[in-house]
């Protein structure tokens, strides 16, 4: 379809890349791929083991086994007929490991991510559900330093000049200039249907893909409630999830946010400057 607008959002976890993607599926004859590359991780290394029962209270744990990095890379290449917008969100953490040239051809890339101090602490309050095995797994994973080697490969051996980089405290104090700067760079159309969507209860939207797991899964443990249950940018600092200015962040935390703060600010220097 030669019309057709391709464009890949990678994101650090917790970055309102949900809420993001809720604003872009408003447009029309739009297909949102939500999160595959997390299902191609699963069916490739499983869920740890851990003391207690804590997988049997989910709802379904053994959906789509077959489905892996090379369903992942083939399923963003289908032409997908009919669709003017082909829109796919990632967490940067599934290409750790991986190589560069399994990232789909064909998209313009995106980069989301918020500051280290709101995502790290929200990460490990949304993972209280789990087992300490689990949680320490997912937090030590290096988000910053994979979402900037992946802009490094988008830069160099993409070619794409200048790709979008969005700071998630953008988009909460200004998502009309964010989003309508963003739809500049990208080529996607801008409105005001941009920034009102329907809550979701009962199943995903008819132009979502995402994995069965992650939607069941989703009402156990409501990792994307905040998302899922909005219907506008907001910025309830009550259910964000991350840590307020007078809360004091665990060392351990404190280390890891240290540890991304190179990465987020190099990123940040390459950022969509807001006007004031």
């Amino acid at each position: 379809m030669a019309t057709q607008k391709r464009v890949l959002v990678w994101s650090t976890p917790r970055s309102l890349s949900t809420v993001l993607m809720r604003a872009l599926s408003q447009l029309p004859d739009s297909l949102i791929i939500h999160e595959f590359l997390l299902l191609a991780g699963w069916n490739e290394v499983g869920l740890p083991d851990c003391p207690g029962d804590w997988k049997a209270n989910l709802s379904d744990m053994d959906t789509e086994p077959g489905f892996n990095i090379k369903s992942w890379k083939e399923m963003y290449e289908q032409p997908y007929p009919g669709k003017s917008f082909i829109l796919g969100k990632e967490i940067c953490d599934g290409m750790i490991g991986r190589i560069m040239e399994m990232i789909p051809e064909g998209y313009t890339h995106v980069f989301l991510m918020r500051h280290p101090s709101k995502s790290i602490t929200s990460l490990d309050k949304a993972l209280s559900y789990f087992p300490d095995d689990v949680v320490r797994l997912s937090m030590q994973k290096p988000s910053f330093k994979a979402l900037a080697d992946i802009y490094d490969y988008v830069t160099t051996t993409l070619g794409q000049q200048a790709p979008v980089v969005l700071d998630a405290a953008d988009l909460l104090a200004k998502p009309a200039e964010a989003l309508r700067l963003l739809c500049e760079a990208t080529g996607m159309p801008f409105s005001q249907d941009l920034f009102h969507w329907d809550q979701l209860i009962g199943e995903p939207p008819s132009n979502w893909l995402m994995p069965k797991m992650m939607w069941s899964n989703n009402k156990d443990v409501g990792l994307f409630n905040s998302a899922f249950q909005s219907t506008c940018f907001h910025s309830n600092q009550a259910t964000s999830g991350a840590a307020k200015e007078k809360d004091a962040i665990k060392p351990e935390l404190q280390q890891l946010i240290q540890d991304a703060l190179p990465y987020y600010n190099y990123l940040y220097e390459h950022r969509l400057i807001i006007p004031d």
